[in-house]
């Protein structure tokens, strides 16, 4: 159960504008329905013409509030610049070590040359 609603959590945005959507599609076909049978002598009218409309701006709505998503750490995009920046962060570790070991075997070379100068220039 907690896996659905982990789901939904991520996806609200999505069903809200899918269910309202499809509830647009129900009251039109209801509406085309009513008007072109008039046997049937019911008819949605008023504040029922407006329903389609309310609908469509609460899918849209919701839609753009799930996309913004503004400050939220879970976002996608935001736990991969996190990853991104650990990657880089471990490559430059690496390669601050290797180059900490190149300039150590470097000083070493330098004293055993030094040591070897001295050597030669000591008169005898």
């Amino acid at each position: 159960m907690s896996g659905r609603l982990e789901w939904f959590k991520h996806n609200w945005s999505s069903v809200v504008t899918l269910t309202c959507i499809i509830a647009v599609a129900m009251v039109e076909t209801l509406q085309e329905t009513l008007t072109h049978t008039p046997s049937l002598g019911v008819s949605l009218g008023g504040a029922w013409n407006y329903v389609p409309s309310l609908l469509l701006i609460i899918a849209g709505v919701s839609w753009l509030m799930g996309r913004i998503r503004l400050g939220m750490p879970e976002s996608t995009k935001q736990r991969g610049d996190y990853a991104a920046m650990l990657a880089l962060a471990s490559k430059y570790s690496a390669e601050r070590d290797a180059l900490k070991d190149q300039v150590a075997e470097r000083d070493r070379t330098i004293d055993e040359l030094e040591q070897k100068l001295r050597k030669i220039k000591r008169p005898k």
